[in-house]
């Protein structure tokens, strides 16, 4: 005599409870591999240096396109001398191309970032060029809900054309910015 499990009910119990404490099994495995704790490296201290020491630190990683490295240098350039437009320009730009080479969620903060970064350069120099020249940029290309603004675009293209007509470049500029101390 033969006996099939879909027609006797306690084997089909007992099947649907191996099956149910397998499954129960493989999520638990799964949770427990995927909460676990990573060893947690030793935080990295801020790199140490001279403003104009850091801020070349910086520009070269960038110019390596090792963006995570010229943030770090950046950041500490910017820790050091707030009220210097062209540090916050550059730690922009390395936040920018940082949110380009990241996932999605990360790629939103950095480009936040991105956006107060050239905010205060801009403000700190509203002759600022390069800055201001980004800073549309941004407006135009940034989704509204990360501050990108058709409007903000324009306004900023109008104050472009007006730096132009009074003769200021973005070669004047890189000129002024080189021979202004740090």
């Amino acid at each position: 005599m033969t006996t099939t499990y879909p027609n006797n009910p306690v084997h089909r119990g007992l099947l649907l409870a191996v099956l149910f404490l397998t499954a129960l099994l493989a999520v638990a495995s799964a949770r427990a591999d995927s909460t676990m704790i990573p060893p947690r490296a030793a935080p990295v201290p801020p790199p140490k240096g001279t403003p104009a020491k850091l801020f070349h630190q910086g520009e070269h990683n960038y110019v390596l396109t090792n963006y995570a490295k010229a943030v770090r240098y950046l950041k500490a350039a910017v820790q050091q001398r707030p009220k210097n437009a062209q540090f916050h320009y550059w730690l922009g730009k390395a936040y920018g191309r940082l949110a380009e080479h990241s996932n999605w969620f990360s790629a939103m903060a950095l480009s936040r970032k991105t956006l107060n970064e050239l905010k205060t350069a801009v403000d700190l120099d509203k002759n600022y060029v390069n800055a201001l020249q980004d800073l549309m940029e941004y407006y135009k290309q940034a989704p509204g809900f990360l501050g990108g603004s058709r409007e903000k675009a324009q306004a900023i293209a109008k104050q472009l054309e007006l730096l132009e007509a009074s003769g200021v470049t973005s070669k004047d500029m890189q000129q002024d910015l080189a021979n202004s101390p740090s």
